[in-house]
């Protein structure tokens, strides 16, 4: 699994002038304290999500003949898309993804 963030407060996301590769959305979506995560998500395998704290941008499942960069370029025009009209990209179709912080409850400690 890929997984990049940066922890600034994310804000609004214009492209980047000094994109990772060819990549200005996702390099902006990085700068501004979103994340994206290339691999397994619970529970499928294969997929690219994009998304800051406050709302996903793009969930893409990588095609079966479809490169890892091919899908990155893939999600960067799904974080363009979804930035420009305030909706979810998403190859999921009837499904919903939604962030969720980790459990609040602690770890038991293991009895020896």
């Amino acid at each position: 699994m890929i997984c990049a963030t940066n922890t600034a407060r994310a804000m609004d996301l214009q492209p980047a002038t000094d994109a990772l590769g060819s990549l200005p959305y996702i390099t902006a979506l990085l700068m501004s304290g979103g994340s994206i995560t290339v691999g397994r998500v619970e529970p499928m395998d294969n997929m690219a999500v994009a998304a800051d704290a406050s709302r996903v941008f793009a969930t893409l499942v990588r095609q079966d003949d479809e490169s890892v960069p091919a899908l990155l370029q893939r999600l960067d025009a799904a974080v363009r898309e979804s930035v420009r009209t305030g909706a979810l990209v998403s190859d999921l179709k009837g499904s919903e993804f939604v962030l969720s912080s980790p459990s609040a409850h602690p770890r038991r400690k293991r009895k020896r």
